[in-house]
């Protein structure tokens, strides 16, 4: 198994164990702050916002959870710097 593997595993984790914590609660899931504790969780992810945005909705999505898409990413194309 190679590292790479497994840190998409334990990103994978950390994002549906952030979405089970807040999918019962009457508010949609803020990206915001679903990126802000993703990335400090997992402060080795090179991904950049936006991808990261996208695997957060769709786990989200995937768990029936309310989603508020409350971050523009508009203008971001790379990674974020190690």
């Amino acid at each position: 198994m190679d590292s790479r593997s497994a840190a998409h595993r334990s990103l994978d984790h950390t994002i549906i164990q952030y979405v089970l914590r807040h999918q019962k609660s009457a508010w949609p899931l803020s990206m915001r702050q679903a990126l802000s504790e993703v990335r400090k969780a997992q402060p080795e992810c090179r991904l950049s916002d936006r991808q990261l945005i996208d695997l957060i909705a769709a786990a989200a999505i995937e768990r029936n959870a309310g989603v508020h898409f409350d971050v523009d990413t508009r203008r971001q194309t790379n990674a974020s710097p190690a």
